[in-house]
């Protein structure tokens, strides 16, 4: 009865052990894209000269897993002549000097706030539906099982960048 029970358990618990494998290999599988993403955005925009001197700064804000990817896939690679800085950031107040700063969904409420306090040229990404319209340039969304984004032209306008065509023809949505 006891190596029946043991048997009957070990067929409950190594399913378990799979979908939860899987979804930590399916996290990392996103995370791996949207780095691979952010780093062509940070290439496919035309950023104004006063930031294309010193380091090239990607934050991430309230996304670990994604902060480990990027840290060790992008420092120290260039854009243009700038080396990568990734940065993680543990409050929003912290956030500062930032080319490119992702916002995990668990953060997205932070957005306003960090708009006021970085007016100029920080472009923000997110994953969350509505997000564009509070003010992030670009949202990630899933669509057909694949991560695609969309763009907020207007408010990176307002802020004087400019999007390369490339990025605007790979975008599912612009506003």
């Amino acid at each position: 009865m006891l190596i029946s029970l043991k048997i009957v358990s070990m067929f409950l618990f190594f399913p378990m052990i799979t979908i939860v494998g899987q979804v930590d290999d399916a996290t990392k599988a996103h995370n791996k894209i949207k780095g691979i993403y952010m780093y062509q955005f940070a290439k496919l925009i035309n950023w104004p000269k006063e930031y294309r001197s010193g380091d090239f700064v990607i934050g991430v804000y309230g996304d670990e897993e994604l902060y480990q990817q990027m840290h060790s896939a992008y420092t120290d690679k260039l854009i243009g002549n700038q080396k990568i800085k990734v940065n993680r950031y543990i409050s929003s107040a912290e956030i500062s000097n930032c080319h490119l700063l992702y916002l995990s969904d668990n953060k997205s409420e932070s957005l306003i706030k960090i708009k006021k306090k970085n007016k100029t040229k920080t472009i923000i990404v997110g994953q969350q539906e509505g997000l564009l319209d509070k003010g992030a340039a670009i949202n990630f969304v899933i669509k057909d099982s694949r991560i695609k984004f969309e763009i907020n032209k207007t408010s990176v306008d307002k802020q004087g960048l400019i999007f390369g065509q490339t990025l605007i023809k790979l975008a599912s949505n612009i506003l």
